[in-house]
């Protein structure tokens, strides 16, 4: 529908239309949530290009398109990239509306979560609280948008070890969702994959094992057996089997969750990486460790690609790596 839509409308307004942007933009959200990230780059280039032609660099439709394409570098872990954009977002936003307005809390959100994910928990704390405060005092306590900056404020809990903050946030969170969603929505399988974290920090394994298989099930549903969520899922799901020594169950899942994130992502991607890792210390596990060395030689390389030779995840790939060579000659 939305590209019989666009086909419409570029040949009665032409190329450089509102209404052409508008139409891309809707199309490009629906390739990023199912996972068709280049496809939805190319849209959001294309749509920053016409607003910035009709309206201006600092129009709420310009930065709507920067906003989106600023997610699409996120999942591609161009995180430079990412940040630049959603910066521009947030200066454009508070020129145009002030720092007491919904779209600026959405942005602050944003660029509150980039930071979670880049370890810069502070100011990752401080703008996701932000944007939680405006959101509670424009929409109430019990909005989904208000949930979203719950789940992203649990997350900085969960990375900074506050488990008991982090259970109450995604409590609240689920139950927030299946209010205002329903239990069978994608958005209720975040929530579950979030709460099942937090309960598997908790040593709460059967628990958590239960949430992830639900979010497994909620996700293949509904965007499909090939989707990043799945991938996600995947690994939380293995891990949990792992700990309760059903590794042989754990393994098919692992490697799924690998072939998925390679073929969506190429050869070096961090989730790629992470993925690696976690199934070379599945089969360290499982005593085969001649195998598993090869698997965490290639997450290292991905990860120093990735995030240089001195962040926190290459120094546990190297840790882990030389783990797996001690048990080899050992």
């Amino acid at each position: 529908m939305h590209l019989r839509g666009i086909s419409i409308d570029r040949e009665t307004l032409g190329d450089v239309h509102p209404n052409v942007a508008r139409d891309i933009q809707n199309l490009a959200s629906i390739y990023l949530t199912s996972g068709r990230l280049k496809e939805a780059e190319e849209l959001w280039v294309e749509a920053i290009s016409i607003n910035e032609a009709t309206f201006g660099a600092d129009h709420d439709q310009t930065v709507s398109a920067r906003f989106g394409l600023a997610a699409i570098y996120h999942s591609h872990a161009r995180y430079e990239e990412a940040e630049s954009m959603l910066t521009q977002c947030l200066e454009a936003t508070r020129r145009i509306a002030g720092e007491d307005h919904i779209e600026f809390a959405r942005i602050s959100n944003g660029l509150g979560e980039l930071y979670r994910v880049t370890e810069r928990y502070v100011e990752a704390h401080r703008l996701i609280a932000r944007a939680l405060n405006i959101n509670e005092r424009h929409l109430g306590p019990d909005h989904p948008t208000v949930a979203v900056c719950l789940n992203n404020l649990g997350l900085v809990y969960q990375a900074t070890g506050r488990w008991g903050e982090a259970e109450q946030m995604a409590r609240r969170v689920l139950a927030i969702d299946e209010r205002a969603y329903g239990p069978d929505h994608h958005e209720i399988a975040t929530d579950l994959v979030n709460l099942g974290l937090v309960l598997q920090e908790k040593q709460e394994l059967q628990e958590a094992r239960t949430m992830f298989s639900r979010a497994l099930g909620l996700y293949e549903v509904n965007f499909g057996p090939t989707h990043p969520h799945v991938a996600l899922v995947l690994n939380h799901l293995a891990a949990v089997l792992q700990r309760l020594n059903r590794g042989q169950d754990a393994e098919p899942l692992q490697r799924r969750a690998l072939a998925i994130d390679q073929n969506l992502y190429g050869l070096v991607h961090p989730q790629v990486g992470i993925d690696l890792n976690n199934l070379a210390m599945l089969l360290l596990s499982l005593g085969r460790s001649n195998e598993a060395e090869p698997v965490q030689v290639q997450a290292l390389e991905v990860m120093t690609r990735v995030f240089g030779r001195h962040h926190a995840n290459v120094r546990s790939c190297k840790q882990t790596l030389d783990l797996i060579r001690k048990r080899h000659n050992g």
